[in-house]
């Protein structure tokens, strides 16, 4: 498969005279925690950082009222509690500081997140842009970060929806039949249907594979039927499922 052609240049600034610096100021105000119950089985806490000049973000956090020890985190905007608190309420606030100073978050809190438990594609969205529907920059066909790529296919091959360096990635190889194969990093949701189509020509027609969910990272699919031309060709299709 051809890979995109990435092109860079190089800028050269000269400054002349005298540069006054200023006095960092404090980082604006994070967004208060949101919680939810993750697909690994844990307490998943987020929130919206706002700035980019943070050097590190403080977790106060209360259950059933009593406070727990706060968390340091270097530039994490999310938090697992591994602990089981089922059926306890939560409560807390973020404080953010770099050099200027520091601001804290107003507090949030929820009552039994455990409740909630949520897939593994709804986390992700939760993970990236703080919602679990499919709408906005989290809709499954959005392209957020304008690689090219929407976002059912990010999140399906392990790749970040936010950054457009990040590109989910197939690799082909041939199989000792002579059968086309191809490999990918996988994420598997019970919210998100996988195939892998071959044809021998671009028009069709197109024979599908379906993906089962696996727990493996890297899945690797074989083209069922036997070469019948110099050239195959191969494409992922995702679908989110109701």
């Amino acid at each position: 498969m051809k890979r995109p052609l990435i092109c860079t240049f190089a800028l050269t600034v000269f400054f002349s005279g005298a540069i006054r610096l200023s006095a960092q100021e404090k980082p604006p105000t994070p967004g208060s925690p949101q919680f939810i119950y993750s697909s690994s089985g844990t307490l998943l806490i987020r929130w919206d950082d706002n700035s980019q000049d943070e050097q590190s973000f403080t977790l106060h956090l209360r259950v059933a009222g009593v406070a727990l020890d706060p968390v340091l985190l270097p530039s994490n905007t999310n938090w697992h509690v591994l602990e089981d608190y089922s059926g306890s309420s939560f409560s807390g606030y973020v404080t953010a500081t770099n050099t200027g100073g520091s601001s804290a978050s107003q507090s949030n809190g929820i009552y039994d997140p455990f409740e909630q438990r949520v897939d593994t594609y709804a986390e992700w969205r939760f993970r990236h842009w703080g919602r679990l529907d499919d709408a906005g920059d989290a809709a499954s066909f959005a392209d957020p970060d304008h690689d090219g790529q929407p976002n059912i296919l990010e999140f399906s091959l392990r790749s970040n929806p936010r950054n457009p360096a990040s590109l989910p990635e197939l690799q082909a190889s041939l199989h000792p039949s002579g059968a086309l194969s191809v490999s990918f990093t996988n994420q598997s949701s019970e919210a998100v249907a996988l195939s892998v189509e071959f044809a021998s020509s671009l028009s069709g027609p197109w024979r599908s594979v379906p993906v089962p969910a696996a727990m493996e990272d890297t899945l690797t699919v074989t083209d069922p039927a036997p070469p019948d031309g110099p050239r195959t060709f191969v494409r992922l299709r995702a679908q989110p499922l109701p």
